[in-house]
């Protein structure tokens, strides 16, 4: 009787543990709701195109303009390691000091997402250690390998465009590490601004100072609320 007690006890927990993972791999497997979107201009008519991931409608580019949306040329901006080439493919790095000019950068109808708003887009993709992988371009061309759990499901098609440090004048981290800036400011003297990398699916939020030059991407003003999230 003990034997058999104790056979139906290993049984149990098998099932219950095979239940479990089960469980557990349909949580983390996400299917977002990605929509192709439409074409928008910046000041210097550059085109873009949209994705609609959920209810945000984004780039998928980052930015490459060089003017304010007045038209005054925008001073704080870099093109790493002056490769002019690659600027259609991973933009111009931006100072965050240039989102306080209330005439702004983006494409008309649009604007730079506040930390809240990425943290939208983040937990709508599985949360800070799984959404990477879907923000994530998967072409070798923009990633170092290991490009880990990258898919780009997402279709944000987000690149290593690294960044510049005014500390040492150097241009570093392009195919390693992703960085673009939130409108957000939580530290006196800096901004707040969101990472993707090549080890990992996280994305992380950091302050980094006003005058470090980082990528934009920007979202659409409106919201699409047929969309449940």
């Amino acid at each position: 009787m003990r034997k058999s007690s104790i056979i139906l006890s290993i049984f149990i927990g098998l099932v219950i543990g095979l239940s479990f993972c089960k469980k557990t791999d349909e949580k983390i497997r996400i299917n977002p709701i990605v929509k192709p979107g439409f074409t928008v201009m910046d000041y210097d008519s550059n085109e873009y195109k949209t994705i609609q991931i959920g209810q945000q409608i984004w780039l998928q580019e980052n930015l490459r303009t060089l003017h304010y949306n007045d038209g005054r040329l925008i001073s704080t901006m870099w093109i790493y390691d002056s490769d002019t080439a690659a600027v259609e493919d991973y933009g111009f790095l931006y100072s965050w000091s240039i989102l306080e000019d209330s005439c702004g950068v983006c494409p008309e109808g649009m604007h730079v997402p506040s930390e809240h708003e990425v943290k939208v887009l983040v937990e709508y993709l599985g949360g800070i250690k799984l959404a990477g992988g879907y923000l994530k371009d998967t072409d070798p061309k923009y990633w170092e390998t290991p490009n880990n759990g990258a898919n780009n499901e997402s279709q944000w098609s987000g690149r290593a465009s690294g960044y510049f440090s005014p500390v040492s004048s150097l241009f570093i981290n392009r195919r390693k590490i992703g960085y673009w800036w939130t409108q957000s400011q939580n530290v006196q003297g800096k901004g707040m601004a969101f990472t993707l990398d090549k080890v990992s699916m996280d994305v992380d939020f950091i302050n980094f100072p006003y005058d470090f030059g980082f990528s934009i991407r920007c979202l659409h003003d409106s919201l699409d609320l047929s969309v449940s999230m």
